[in-house]
């Protein structure tokens, strides 16, 4: 399923997602944590969860609820499931701001 995340006037990045999400579109406030923006997702997404990430993975952090979009070389601060993957460059991720 592709996904389509916006970040204001910044632009937007489309996804990859292996998981379909049933509550969509929401609105939610991007974090940043390292070479990664996380934000809030208003459903529980289950599966096999790991602490490695490659640059560009989406994944879900169950412990904090929330979408998260590795951009950098960074690792997940937890453990997460793997959903898939931005489509193209994830440059525009390393402009996003709190």
């Amino acid at each position: 399923m592709y996904i389509r995340i916006a970040f204001g006037e910044r632009g937007d990045i489309a996804v990859w997602s292996e998981k379909e999400m049933r509550n969509l579109p929401f609105e939610s406030v991007a974090r940043r944590w390292r070479q990664e923006i996380f934000f809030e997702a208003p459903e529980e997404i289950a599966g096999e969860e790991t602490l490695t990430v490659e640059r560009g993975t989406v994944a879900y952090w169950r412990q904090g609820r929330a979408l998260c979009l590795f951009h950098g070389l960074s690792q997940p601060y937890g453990p997460v499931v793997k959903l898939g993957a931005v489509v193209g460059n994830p440059d525009l991720l390393s402009s996003v701001e709190d």
